[in-house]
């Protein structure tokens, strides 16, 4: 069965998330909500090593949530470069600094944006509809 088969037969509780925010505090307090909703969940707070993990990952996450501004490498960049490994790779943009018209005129494209600040129920909703896309 192809690995994407695989992540739309998997139950959401199954569902492995990636979270990357180079706050720890913000990465802690999306870990929690994620895991509260039963998710598994690996959380950085460098990009360059998340992108190190999905390249060396023998199970590949199923989704990537990710800040937009994390300094050396962005959001965008990262998605960028996970798709190379892993093209189905669902994704979700966090930003406080940039807004969803920015994110749309991207060449890279994203699943869902999801502005900063956000509440608990919305970021647990907006997962929920792009793992069942």
């Amino acid at each position: 069965m192809a690995s994407n088969q695989q992540a739309e037969n998997r139950p959401s509780s199954e569902a492995l998330i990636y979270v990357v925010d180079d706050k720890d505090v913000l990465v802690q307090f999306a870990e929690a909500v994620l895991q509260s909703a039963g998710y598994q969940v690996r959380s950085f707070t460098d990009p360059k090593k998340t992108l190190e993990a999905i390249l060396e990952a023998g199970r590949q996450p199923d989704l990537l949530i990710t800040d937009y501004d994390m300094g050396d490498m962005n959001g965008l960049e990262l998605i960028e470069a996970s798709h190379g490994k892993n093209p189905g790779l669902k994704t979700i943009l966090l930003s406080g600094t940039v807004t969803e018209s920015f994110i749309k005129n991207s060449p890279t494209k994203v699943d869902q944006f999801l502005a900063k600040p956000y509440q608990p129920p919305k970021l647990i909703s907006v997962v929920g509809q792009v793992l069942a896309d």
